[in-house]
């Protein structure tokens, strides 16, 4: 797609309703910029290259890291099931499953579309949040609270940013 697909990627971040770090760390993320075992890795730093999160010797990659590791999954899941549908479509690459799964949002209403994108966010961010806790504290913390954490603040963004 041409710029018109840019376009929306880094001029929707910076509308949601989250701390000014986390809208970096979001177009961070869209921009394939996060520094993920395998972005690590091309900039020639030594470390290991699976995921952390669910141990299946998978790459970790942004992509797998947010959307497609059974950990990640399972966030989102137990996340979407408080709002009774899925919250992410899983495409070809982070951008595109970002895309696809804000203009569901959109589709839901003003109000609704940012509660949802400030949850949405969120969960990306516990996410990321989760697996440097693991690799830097050893601490594991079960995805089901991690969901219900990235609700909570999520919900608290929406309210009070």
């Amino acid at each position: 797609m041409t710029g018109g697909k840019e376009k929306w990627s880094f001029q929707e971040i910076w509308e949601v309703k989250a701390p000014q770090t986390v809208k970096i760390f979001g177009y961070l993320l869209l921009q394939n910029r996060i520094l993920t075992r395998d972005v690590l890795r091309r900039r020639h730093i030594s470390c290991p290259t699976e995921c952390v999160l669910c141990s299946t010797g998978e790459q970790e990659t942004a992509m797998h890291l947010f959307f497609q590791c059974e950990y990640a999954r399972r966030v989102w899941l137990m996340a979407g099931g408080r709002f009774g549908y899925h919250l992410i479509t899983i495409d070809q690459d982070v951008r595109t499953s970002w895309r696809r799964s804000w203009n569901r949002f959109k589709s839901r209403g003003l109000h609704v579309s940012k509660f949802i994108s400030a949850c949405f966010v969120s969960i990306c961010w516990h996410i990321w949040l989760q697996r440097n806790n693991l690799i830097f504290r050893d601490n594991k913390i079960p995805p089901e609270i991690i969901a219900v954490r990235a609700l909570d603040v999520g919900r608290m963004w929406a309210e009070n940013c």
